[in-house]
């Protein structure tokens, strides 16, 4: 299983963000890595915005099988509920019909 591990860099709640991460295999061997300019945005939206970027690069690469492993629970709790589908938030959605195609996937 390839690991995504994200992190989104932001000094105060609203600012304009960037966002980075690296995708590595089980033995720790680095993939590819991935920075991202997010405008504004707060500390929640970032952390979405990293998950997914992580999942559309992991997608692009053929992997079939990801953990996602993120430090804010909140995000993961969204991505992993029942109703992330017809969440209010875009990217939510977005990584919900991430998930939804031919691989899998776990949040954490």
């Amino acid at each position: 299983m390839k690991r995504c591990y994200a992190e989104a860099l932001h000094e105060q709640a609203i600012i304009k963000g960037q966002i980075g991460g690296l995708i590595h295999n089980v033995e720790g061997k680095w993939i590819v890595g991935f920075v991202k300019s997010i405008g504004s945005s707060n500390s929640l939206q970032a952390e979405l915005w990293v998950i997914f970027e992580g999942m559309k690069l992991a997608w692009e690469f053929g992997f079939e099988r990801l953990l996602i492993q993120n430090d804010c629970r909140q995000a993961a709790d969204l991505v992993n509920s029942v109703s992330a589908g017809s969440s209010v938030l875009s990217l939510v959605r977005a990584i919900n019909r991430l998930r939804q195609k031919c691989w899998l996937t776990d949040v954490s």
